[in-house]
């Protein structure tokens, strides 16, 4: 047995063995393929397991391949907790491969597999059940076809004979077409016949009615809107027997006969109540936040696009930031060179093909930067702040530059010592492109040490989405305007509201705009018209986030920078404790009639931030069920309110405030 603290795995008489202290996995696997028989909780002793019989067996999809096995300790880079990985490589003659990864991060009741697979081709539906078993046919007797998994799998899961419920899980991304960004459907799983159900989306719950327990099931894939070769459902339970994720992203793929990734699975048990914090704590594991969670300023949220972008605007800019407490000043599309479509100094401008365009599109614009941009690098250095680039990698011929990409990236950080780029302008149209595309991603955290922070925009196109190699970077999650009308709080607070059941709060960027401008654009008797709510407030909703001030700080009025100003000098001191917080939504979803919020729980203490929305109620119960047991003294950080009332009993906080659109920041302690 080879072990990583309680980290373990052993291959004996064909049968692979991994786990940790929560949780055990054991599958057939030989040349052939892999067979999954079983996952255990050890906590409870729940076995989820069928006899080998009737296990789901997935075939190696390289023919005449053999299987080998390793194991090693990593990081990748930094940007992830040390974990075991567990490799299964199928190999044949020609050097192509297809291999697995298990992952296992000690004290987590999940196993994760990523997937790779090197090989020529185009990967299509004349290939049995997805595979190539060109030329093995006579390796599978008639009776072990009838247990291949179905076409394109990824994982299965034995079920044992019981009584199920089904809860599917969509994210969603392309959030400049939609602002529902979470979808959520429960329904009993019908297991005693001879057919089967199926599933749509990203995360799947099957809860096991007679004693609570749980399996948790994650198409570690881009959005349901964004994956490659999508033809059928992401989830099926075959002939009553297996839990089944399918859908690899190779389905019609040209492989170009280097490594590329394919779609993997991660696999939790554990009691239903538990299992989504345990989840948020893994996705955790797999990002690290440390470097990542900044308060961000971004000036295109006011429309100017490329036009106010200079180098005296960048001055007043970072004098702002300065004052307000803001960490980091991103200069948006507009420091360089080259022109894109969103250019409003000039027409015709590409949205791809950069190079194609101007060999020098990524150099610093002289005429708008005559010194470049070291010296604004100093100053904001001297002031405590860093400042950040957007970039936009080159989507054409399935990111054909990537390599000149990364050495545009790594030499802007090595000259000027920018180490935030906000990622824009990707589109993944297929899997050759995803390789490349995530090999950038890679070459940037490895050329750098880990050191260069992606801010990956996920708000259009094709793109990899809130799951799918989590470990790089925050999420950029949307673009609204109150020039177009288009920026509602209660809309942006919903959206993160939703989200952080199952995405880590503080990986996504939200948005706080200046509430003084376009006040024409929204109807007058709008209760919702972000000038309806204060500064304060705006901001007061991306504290569990990764705050975004979205707009020309410079801009902005007197009053509106003062309680910007207080809020952040409130919210700074607690930020480290919130980023390493367990972020949960509590109250009632946000709709601008609600009151919600949040739980942010730390080790010995916490925070809770509470809002009343333009509803006509005063008082509100909260159930935030981690505090039964428990008595707690608070302290209020931050407040557009007056007269709050806020009590403990059990597991409720009841909540007094006497205003609509009004917020409450504060900490709990023990008494």
């Amino acid at each position: 047995m080879k072990q990583y603290q309680d980290c373990y795995w052993n291959y004996s008489n064909g049968i692979l063995c991994l786990g940790n202290s929560r949780i055990e996995r054991g599958m057939r696997i030989n040349d052939l393929g892999m067979t999954p028989l079983y996952i255990k909780d050890l906590e409870t002793g729940k076995m989820w397991w069928r006899p080998e019989e009737e296990c789901a067996m997935l075939p190696a999809p390289i023919p005449g391949a053999i299987l080998r096995l390793k194991s090693s300790v990593e990081n990748r880079q930094g940007l992830s907790g040390n974990h075991l990985a567990v490799d299964a490589v199928w190999e044949n003659e020609q050097g192509y491969y297809f291999r697995r990864r298990m992952i296992l991060f000690p004290g987590f009741p999940f196993i994760s597999m990523r997937a790779w697979i090197k090989c020529a081709g185009v990967w299509g539906e004349e290939m049995e059940n997805g595979l190539d078993y060109s030329g093995a046919e006579t390796l599978y007797s008639e009776e072990m076809k009838k247990k291949l998994a179905v076409a394109d799998a990824i994982d299965a899961v034995p079920l044992p004979r019981s009584h199920y419920r089904l809860q599917e899980v969509m994210l969603l991304d392309k959030s400049d077409q939609r602002d529902t960004l979470v979808k959520e459907a429960e329904q009993p799983l019908y297991t005693f016949g001879w057919g089967s159900e199926e599933g749509n989306g990203s995360i799947f719950l099957v809860e096991d009615a007679l004693d609570g327990s749980g399996l948790m099931a994650v198409k570690e894939a881009p959005s349901v809107l964004s994956m490659l070769g999508r033809k059928e459902s992401d989830l099926i339970v075959k002939n009553n027997r297996s839990l089944q994720l399918r859908g690899t992203g190779l389905m019609g793929q040209q492989l170009s006969g280097e490594e590329t990734p394919v779609y993997g699975a991660t696999l939790g048990v554990g009691h239903i109540d538990s299992l989504r914090d345990d989840w948020l704590r893994l996705y955790r594991a797999d990002w690290q936040a440390k470097d990542q969670v900044r308060i961000y300023s971004n000036t295109w949220g006011d429309r100017n696009q490329d036009k106010a972008v200079c180098h005296d605007f960048m001055l007043k800019e970072i004098a702002m930031a300065e004052r307000l407490g803001v960490q980091v000043v991103q200069i948006d599309d507009g420091w360089q060179k080259g022109h894109t479509i969103n250019s409003a100094l000039k027409k015709n401008g590409v949205w791809s093909g950069y190079y194609a365009q101007d060999p020098h599109f990524w150099q610093v614009n002289k005429g708008k930067f005559p010194q470049g941009l070291l010296p604004l690098v100093k100053l904001a250095k001297e002031k405590g702040i860093e400042m950040a680039l957007w970039f936009s990698p080159d989507s054409s011929n399935h990111f054909e530059n990537w390599e000149k990409d990364l050495s545009t990236l790594i030499s802007l950080w090595r000259e000027t010592g920018i180490r935030r780029f906000k990622l824009d302008g990707v589109r993944i149209v297929s899997k050759m492109g995803e390789q490349r595309y995530v090999k950038l991603l890679e070459g940037l955290a490895r050329e750098s040490g880990g050191q260069i922070c992606m801010n990956q925009d996920i708000t259009a196109q094709i793109r990899l989405g809130q799951i799918y190699f989590r470990e790089y970077g925050n999420l950029f999650v949307e673009n609204r305007y109150s020039d177009f009308g288009s920026y509602y709080p209660h809309n942006t607070l919903k959206n993160l509201w939703q989200l952080s059941r199952w995405v880590p709060s503080v990986r996504l960027q939200m948005e706080c705009l200046n509430r003084g401008r376009n006040h024409d654009k929204y109807p007058k008797d709008d209760p919702f018209a972000p000038a309806c709510y204060s500064m304060d407030y705006l901001f007061a909703l991306t504290i569990p986030s990764s705050p975004l001030i979205w707009m020309e700080m410079s801009h902005l009025k007197e009053e509106d920078a003062l309680a910007l100003q207080k809020i952040i000098a409130a919210y700074r001191p607690h930020q480290q404790a919130i980023i390493q917080s367990l972020v949960r939504p509590i109250g009632d979803m946000p709709s601008g009639q609600s009151f919600t919020g949040f739980q942010m729980e730390g080790v010995g203490q916490g925070y809770l931030l509470l809002f009343r929305e333009n509803t006509k109620a005063e008082d509100y119960e909260y159930c935030v069920p981690s505090l039964q047991g428990s008595s707690l003294s608070f302290e209020i950080l931050s407040s557009n309110a007056e007269a709050i009332g806020i009590a403990q009993q059990g597991d409720r906080i009841a909540l007094h405030l006497p205003k609509p659109r009004s917020y409450v920041f504060l900490q709990y302690i023990p008494k």
